[in-house]
């Protein structure tokens, strides 16, 4: 099991540092990577569920970026977030292709998590807002999983 757990770990390292990330990750990326890695593990998402997708970038307070994805119909899925340490506050907010909003995690965290079902394939679009940083600007992390039907 712990076998599992650890290889599952290196291959979500992987997928982090194939995000986009520059190839040479800054202390405050290695923070968000290690904090996402951390969530998901305590969620079992390391076991149970397959990684889709991983994005690793920077914000500045009170900014928002919209990241689009898309998500089959009728499967289980965890968006889970985490920040670096200069920052204390992201929030989640899940729209459909119809722009409505269908999850929110608006909690006064920094590591926020939406968990959806869609009713329909479609693509989605995630706004991931920056409330609380005390540099010019953070890192945040957000990665999708699927259930791993099996």
């Amino acid at each position: 099991m712990r076998l599992r757990q650890l290889t599952a770990g290196i291959g979500l390292v992987a997928a982090i540092a194939l995000s986009g990330a520059p190839a040479q990750a800054n202390e405050f990326e290695e923070q968000v990577a290690t904090r996402i890695y951390e969530m998901a593990d305590g969620l079992r998402l390391m076991e149970d569920a397959i990684l889709v997708e991983t994005v690793i970038e920077t914000l500045e307070a009170d900014e928002t970026v919209r990241l689009n994805f898309t998500m089959n119909a009728g499967q289980d899925y965890t968006i889970i977030g985490a920040c670096d340490s200069d920052c204390s506050d992201i929030d989640f907010e899940l729209f459909d292709s119809l722009d409505f909003s269908v999850a929110e995690d608006f909690g006064t965290d920094g590591l926020p998590i939406i968990r959806v079902t869609p009713d329909f394939t479609e693509e989605f679009s995630l706004d991931v807002s920056m409330f609380d940083c005390t540099s010019g600007f953070c890192y945040y992390g957000v990665s999708v999983f699927r259930q791993n039907d099996i």
